[in-house]
């Protein structure tokens, strides 16, 4: 590239960005739905009438204009209970560079660190903001007025942490019995272990005052936190040293770098230690001894690996450069504390979210119940190992609850150590902690890193390595890295088809990640022709196995065009052939080289996926794809609105059919599934026209069709694009980078066909968007440039920031548990206080009641509470289709004959099913409203013992 052309570039990057960086940046500060987030309703109404409400470009600015300084004043306010730790943390860092500066006369430090140190640093981050956060105030200074108290002394401050209430039913209107009974007992554990002092004062209501001792703080997070630190550091070892085993002794991979070796062997230990856990369900095994001796089997095999890691741990050192314009530092100092604080919000005693109580840790939970093979785990699933904290401390241990959930969180972990490892080979070695930064301070991402604990980031960082398996498989020499040996890259690209293989049993959807896989790779070896060919066998492939549908995408676009869903995919069958074709004839000894990279990727996915398709195969007696993807259920109940014998259903499961005297019309309106839409198009709207998809991405980045802090992104995602005007990005060496992107660009495409707008399966391009935007500022032409991208990045993660302080607010009583303000039954009797007694009811009208033995389940959660549920809850009617029909005609007393005759003794009830729907006179309303006007009947004498729509449940009981 010319100079000429690289100041052209340089000069269209600065102004494309000023203009478009600092427009979507306060055009997001000033939609109403963000800023709701740091305002009360009255300040938004109030600008709205300044500024106007409608869409106009004007309107949009003149609302983030006036909302940036507020902002940036309420950020900084919604961050007050961590002043301490910034303070704390500050003096520490001034305070080492004094004594160095004191020492050696230069106060630019250059230190030696290990990386046993890091770790230490992380466990000393999760001590100071538990410690500093027990001395202050959760309450941040935007909270209201009534959240002040007024001191001895006539001052009013925000409640502290370590004032502790005497549990008095004037304080906790809303308590049941059973609820104040756990909050004495909880009151009197703390008085007997001496850590309450009384104040003298009490409340009006006549409970007394206490503070709570700073020592029994400290004893709790020494015994609730401290235990899940060395949990969670000997599951990380357990994974480094099997992955390293395979690595090493299978695959002959001895010359890798530590930090390459060191993410690559927690990937490959992941996937080896689920195949094991997987290989003793199938045995029957899975029970707490077999797994303890599993495990000390396998450390006793890998103990050699086990000794490395330590060393490594303890011997190799990093330089660090310290100064107080040390961004790196800063970096990784938030990074470290985010990660910290996401890990504290975890110590909880049960999960929180509606997926990983409905699934993603229900199913951990279940599998450790049954203790063998389930159909819902037929997969080499991320889950096998959540299920460890069941398995090893047993079913309703607290401590295996929360490290089952803290497995969860070091997925986080990982994707981060992923990202920052695959950064550094790919932009440079001043490169990584930006990258992660972006992508783990995502509130989407946070979501599931300390909330909603799901395997999202399991999926994300097993597509990640695959990628970076790649990278080092096909990185040529440079400076900073030495040219692999061909066999070291035959093995990195089996490591690659491995490890993508596990990213598909996660999640299917990981098969975009899979074609960015090929796509790079078939760019590198035959060149772009090559790439462009996998493009479209890729829209051929996921036309076949059926997640794209051309038809419905053409109608919802309003494109009339006669293409066929068999037409389409033959045709591009034929298209993307035709490159591999010409790149066959072109050169055919590369091509060959193509095809044995092809053929050791495949045989990698193949090691990774054959055992458990064919095992599912084996179970279903055919071996198709359908059967060998997923296992068919054989000893889990059904139930069915068709009369018996309408429907297959394998042999041997117990199946509840209506009989003929209540039997429905299938084809009745009623009938018709409209969840779909209900579920699915809440996360990118109703619209329709080609302009659906067109502003697909803007949409999602500014929450116009829906808000939630699992569908929250940053601004700075808008600036993607902008890396076609940076000049590093067209230097020759970048190809890697050049086919990064483009393959990013296609997997959005393809997500955006096929993915309904849900924004976490299609994850997996989220490493070439963070990476893309670390390139635009570590790697910017200029000064300026450097600047502007700076700044604009910063905004962004300040926008992350505030995201996570208002999540902090929402969940600050959660806190309480690790500090040692409450323990685990008064917990759940707060903030679940009817789930023990429908677990109690469920089970016992299960057992009491043989010819009625099922609950119906619509919406709720409440699975993870109920041991061996499969046998429970035969149906989830999350969208209430299944009600809907066998109530079609709306005469309630043959409905209720309906729901016996198919086995139902009560109805568990999720009194928030409609809030999914963003339409009030949507389907999904109306069929609430229906089934309401069905359990409300009076002659029906249905009894319900519960009904909070408070905690969002509804247990009915039938006649």
């Amino acid at each position: 590239m010319t100079e000429r052309a690289r100041t052209t570039l340089a000069f269209a990057l600065f102004v494309t960005g000023l203009l478009w960086g600092v427009s979507t940046l306060l055009i997001y500060i000033g939609m109403p739905i963000h800023q709701y987030v740091y305002w009360v309703s009255a300040q938004v109404n109030a600008q709205n009438a300044a500024c106007g409400v409608g869409g106009t470009f004007s309107e949009l600015i003149c609302r983030g204009t006036s909302a940036f300084s507020p902002f940036l004043w309420q950020t900084l306010r919604m961050m007050s209970p961590f002043y301490g730790y910034f303070a704390v943390s500050l003096l520490a860092f001034l305070g080492l560079l004094g004594w160095q500066g004191y020492k050696t006369g230069d106060f630019n430090v250059s230190m030696r660190l290990r990386p046993l140190t890091l770790v230490i640093l992380f466990f000393a981050s999760v001590w100071l903001i538990g410690t500093t956060l027990s001395f202050g105030s959760l309450y941040h200074l935007n909270a209201p007025e009534n959240t002040r108290v007024t001191d001895t002394d006539g001052t009013t401050r925000l409640q502290s942490f370590r004032r502790f209430y005497e549990p008095k039913p004037s304080l906790y209107s809303g308590a049941g019995e059973e609820a104040l009974l756990e909050l004495n007992n909880n009151f009197q554990e703390l008085m007997n272990s001496g850590c309450l002092s009384d104040t003298g004062m009490q409340t009006n209501g006549g409970a007394r005052l206490f503070d709570l001792s700073p020592i029994c703080m400290q004893g709790s997070m020494f015994a609730r936190v401290g235990t899940q630190l060395v949990l969670v550091l000997f599951f990380l070892l357990t994974l480094l040293s099997v992955g390293r085993l395979v690595l090493v002794r299978a695959l002959k991979l001895t010359t890798l770098s530590p930090l390459v070796c060191m993410v690559l062997s927690l990937g490959v230990g992941a996937l080896t230690m689920v195949a094991l856990l997987w290989l003793l369900t199938i045995l029957g095994l899975l029970q707490s001894g077999a797994v303890w001796g599993m495990l000390a089997l396998v450390h006793i095999v890998s103990f050699s690996q086990t000794r490395w890691w330590v060393k490594q741990g303890m011997d190799r050192q990093i330089t660090v450069s310290l100064s107080v314009r040390s961004v790196g530092v800063f970096l990784a100092w938030m990074l470290i504390s985010y990660l910290a604080l996401n890990f504290l919000n975890v110590t909880r005693p049960f999960p929180i979210g509606w997926d990983d109580l409905g699934s993603y840790l229900n199913r951990p939970r279940l599998l450790s119940s049954y203790g063998s093979f389930i159909p819902s785990m037929s997969q080499f699933q991320w889950e096998y190992l959540t299920a460890l904290g069941f398995l090893l401390f047993g079913y309703d241990s607290t401590v295996g609850a929360i490290f089952a959930m803290q497995i969860n969180w070091a997925a986080g972990l990982i994707a981060v150590l992923t990202i920052f490892v695959f950064a550094r080979m790919l932009l440079g070695s001043r490169a990584g902690l930006l990258s992660a930064i972006l992508y783990y301070f995502l509130p989407m991402v946070g979501h599931f890193s300390f909330a909603d604990m799901k395997i999202d980031n399991a999926s994300f960082f097993t597509t990640a390595l695959a990628l970076l398996a790649l990278l080092a498989a096909l990185r040529p020499s440079d400076e900073e890295h030495e040219s692999v040996s061909p066999r070291t890259q035959l093995s990195l690209l089996i490591v690659a088809g491995l490890i993508i293989g596990f990213s598909f049993a996660i999640k299917p959807t990981a098969i975009l990640g899979a074609l960015l896989l090929f796509t790079i790779l078939t760019g590198w070896q035959l060149g772009n022709f090559g790439a462009v060919s996998i493009i479209f066998l890729g829209f051929a492939l996921l036309q076949l196995l059926g997640p794209l549908d051309i038809e419905a995408i053409l109608r919802r676009a309003e494109l009339p065009l006669p293409i066929s869903r068999m037409g389409f995919a033959v045709f591009m069958l034929v298209v993307g052939a035709l490159p591999l074709c010409y790149s066959w004839v072109r050169d055919r000894a590369r091509f060959m080289v193509w095809v044995q990279s092809t053929v050791l990727l495949l045989a990698g996915v193949a090691v990774a996926s054959l055992p458990w398709m064919l095992y599912n195969g084996a179970i279903a007696g055919s071996f198709n794809l359908s059967t060998m993807l997923k296992a068919q259920d054989l000893t889990a109940p059904a139930v069915s609105y068709h009369l018996a014998g309408q429907e297959d259903f394998p042999e041997g499961v117990v199946v509840r059919s209506l009989p003929a005297e209540l039997k429905v019309d299938p084809t009745h309106p009623a009938c018709l599934g409209s969840s779909r839409v209900e579920e699915l198009d809440r996360y990118w709207g109703f619209g329709t026209g080609y302009m659906h998809y067109l502003t697909l991405a803007w949409r999602q980045v500014m929450n116009a069709d829906g808000f939630g802090y699992y569908v929250t992104f940053m601004p700075a995602l808008l600036l993607f694009p902008l890396l076609l005007l940076l000049p590093y990005f067209w230097d020759k060496e970048r190809r890697f980078l050049r086919l990064l992107i483009a393959g990013t660009w296609v997997f959005y495409v393809q997500w955006a066909f096929v993915g309904n707008g849900v924004s976490w399966y299609g994850i997996g391009m989220f490493l070439g968007l963070v990476v893309a935007l670390e390139a635009l500022c570590l790697h910017a032409p200029d000064r300026q440039n450097r600047w502007l991208y700076s700044v604009l990045i910063a905004m962004s993660i300040v926008v992350c920031l505030t995201n996570r302080m208002w999540q902090f607010d929402t969940q600050k009583n959660i806190f309480e548990y690790p500090l040692g303000k409450i323990n685990a039954p008064a917990l759940r009797e707060v903030t679940i206080p009817e789930y023990d007694d429908i677990r109690e009811s469920m089970v016992a009208r299960s057992q009491s009641i043989p010819d009625r033995p099922y609950t119906y389940r619509i919406g709720t959660f409440i699975s993870y509470f109920i041991p061996r549920n499969r046998e429970i809850f035969p149906l989830a009617d999350h969208q209430m289709q299944f009600f809907n029909c066998i109530n079609q005609e709306r005469d309630h007393a043959l409905t209720l004959k309906r729901l016996q005759a198919l086995g139902f003794n009560g109805i568990v009830f999720d009194t928030n099913t409609q809030t999914i729907e963003k339409d009030p006179n949507g389907p999904l309303h109306k069929k609430v409203e229906s089934f309401a006007n069905f359990v409300n009947d009076p002659a029906l004498n249905m009894q319900i013992p519960i009904n909070n729509p408070g905690n969002g449940i509804a247990y009915i009981l039938l006649p």
